[in-house]
């Protein structure tokens, strides 16, 4: 290879690696705020009885118990601070069931939030609330 296509390559690897540690460092002090935490929660559909969920974060990913026993993906999450705690999202996906939206907020050793399942083929959204407590 060429002396300047040598340094146009490493360059081009130089800004590469430069844009994935910046885009790293925006969002990693709280992409895995969560990591190591789990909670059993109400999870309360709408019009339905209530039912046990564990809600469990790590590794940077999610995962309701109840969801993925249903055939829901864990997935990836996302932090930001709000006020005394950290608000978290989720979406995640069944091939049965359609896409669920999780918007939860955890101050200290509470968590609470919704999801909003819609369900796959259409049909109106499927509202729940959760709220619970950190397993220690």
């Amino acid at each position: 290879m060429k002396p300047s296509r040598r340094s146009s390559v490493a360059a081009s690897v130089f800004a590469v690696l430069l844009a994935s540690a910046a885009c790293s460092s925006a969002g990693g002090a709280h992409a895995r705020r969560l990591d190591g935490r789990s909670f059993v929660v109400s999870l309360v559909p709408e019009g339905q009885a209530p039912m046990k969920d564990d809600l469990i974060f790590a590794d940077g990913v999610f995962e309701s118990t109840v969801c993925t026993n249903a055939g829901f993906s864990k997935s990836a999450y996302s932090t930001h601070p709000v006020g005394g705690g950290t608000a978290f999202d989720v979406q995640c996906d069944s091939a049965e069931y359609g896409h669920n939206d999780w918007h939860g907020v955890v101050e200290g050793d509470h968590v609470a939030g919704t999801v909003v399942r819609t369900p796959k083929g259409g049909g109106a959204p499927v509202n729940s609330t959760f709220a619970g407590d950190a397993v220690r």
